[in-house]
């Protein structure tokens, strides 16, 4: 599955992060490694630090990548 991930902080940014992995669990645990400082941030309105998990291919990853 591919999983989609929209990262606001305390700052008017926000990032998404596509992350391929079997599970909602196992792209959690890949998201948390990440370096947050290397995304590439855009201007946003919302204020409130917050994440967001969606599913935005439900087919499993290509083993051979």
């Amino acid at each position: 599955m591919i999983f989609k991930f929209t990262c606001r902080f305390h700052y008017p940014v926000r990032a998404e992060i596509y992350l391929s992995a079997d599970d909602e669990t196992a792209a959690r645990e890949e998201f948390k490694k990440l370096n947050h400082q290397t995304f590439d941030w855009t201007e946003d309105q919302v204020r409130q630090e917050f994440s967001t998990l969606e599913v935005v291919d439900a087919r499993p990853p290509d083993k051979t990548v």
